[in-house]
Parts: C-alpha cells; sequence; structure tokens
C-alpha cells in the first residue's frame, strides 16, 4: 500500500507538471497556426518543461518530502529524462516539417537557414543547448563506460544539467512565439526552485563527506 502512494505521488507531480503547462499554453493571447504547428509548440514547450521539472525527480527532493524510494525517483528521472530528451533532439526537424505541407520555402532550406544563421545569440544558444542535450544523453546511457566513479558522473550529470537549462531558457524565452513575461518567469521560478534545492543538495553532500573525513 506504501509502495502504491509513493508512486501516486509521483504521478501526480507529472500531472500537475504536464496540466500547467498546457493551461499556461492554451491561456495565452497569440495567434493559433495549423493544428501541426500547434501540437508541435505544445510538444516542444511540455518537453521543456519535464527537462526542467528533472530537478524536481531527485534525491534532492525525496529528502525534503521525506517518502518514497529511491528506486521509484531514478525510474521517473529516467524515463521523463530519455524520452524528452529525444524530443527536443528533433526539435531542429520538428519546426521545419510543416514546410512539407506549404509552399514557400523548403524544409531542407529553412533547416539549412537556421542552422547557418550566427549573427543571433539566441539560436546559437539553442545549438549550444542542442549539443549538449545530446552528450546528457549518451553519458547517461552509457554512464557505466565513460565514469568509474558514480558521485564523478553525478557532478558532470548535475553540472552540465545546468549549463544545459541555462541555454535552454535562454533560447527559449528569447525566440519562442509562445513565451510571454508571465510564462517566462514560470519557467525562471520552477528552474530557480529546482536548481536550488540540488544545489543545497550537492554542498550539503560535501560537507557530509569532508566531516566523516575529519571525525
Amino acid at each position: 500500500m506504501k509502495a502504491f502512494v509513493n508512486k501516486y505521488n509521483y504521478l501526480t507531480k507529472l500531472i500537475f507538471f504536464m496540466g500547467i503547462t498546457i493551461m499556461l499554453y492554451y491561456l495565452q493571447n497569440f495567434p493559433r497556426r495549423s493544428i501541426m504547428k500547434e501540437a508541435i509548440s505544445l510538444l516542444t514547450v511540455l518537453s521543456f518543461t519535464f527537462m526542467a521539472a528533472q530537478f524536481y525527480f531527485t534525491r534532492a527532493f525525496r529528502d525534503i518530502e521525506c517518502k518514497g524510494k529511491m528506486s521509484h525517483v531514478v525510474t521517473i528521472h529516467k524515463i521523463t529524462g530519455y524520452i524528452f530528451s529525444v524530443l527536443l533532439v528533433f526539435h531542429p526537424f520538428l519546426i521545419v516539417l510543416p514546410r512539407y505541407f506549404e509552399g514557400g520555402i523548403k524544409p531542407q532550406d529553412a533547416f539549412l537557414q537556421i542552422i547557418t544563421t550566427l549573427n543571433n545569440k539566441a539560436l546559437i544558444a539553442g545549438m549550444i543547448a542542442w549539443f549538449i542535450l545530446i552528450i546528457l544523453g549518451i553519458t547517461s546511457f552509457l554512464r557505466e563506460k565513460f565514469f568509474s566513479s558514480y558521485i564523478n558522473w553525478r557532478w558532470f550529470h548535475g553540472g552540465l544539467s545546468l549549463i544545459f537549462i541555462g541555454f535552454t531558457i535562454y533560447h527559449a524565452v528569447s525566440l519562442g512565439r509562445h513565451f510571454n513575461l508571465f510564462m517566462s518567469m514560470f519557467y525562471i521560478l520552477l528552474i530557480f526552485c529546482g536548481v536550488a534545492v540540488l544545489l543545497r543538495m550537492y554542498v550539503s553532500d560535501k560537507y557530509k563527506k569532508e566531516g566523516l573525513k575529519n571525525g
């Protein structure tokens, strides 16, 4: 029964993040486009939400909540991480997909125009975030091949995740047509709270380790 309640709590978190994202998206007053474009936009926003929410599916929040098995936290973290990482990796290709069904510039030309535009800082930030995301995915999936120590991998993974989310939020807020002031503030607050608690855990673990050495 306790295991069911713990899993239910994680499911509630997932539903909350998904629900508030959809609500914020559809409450905004911006011109709507075709069903395909709207679906791609919503999928991208949801993917970004769950990548930011990764900070909430860690031991840091499990310790605060004082409930749930660590194995459940890791499972949710992995599943959501892999699924939405893949969706964001395909983001550059998805945004030009509608061009196959429209007139004007061809999809491949639109894609080339995106990746060769080097005078836009927000666009470059998105490209950097894209490469970092691929590195995060590969090193997570093949962790034991790249890192002999779990602690070293955790610091690498956490540090690179902070860099990734920094470039991503700048890219999304600057270029996302659906990121108005209210939605931007929501994501900044979401990320700030998650990062703050995660850093608190890292610092706490460091002091505990030093205390054991000096004790």
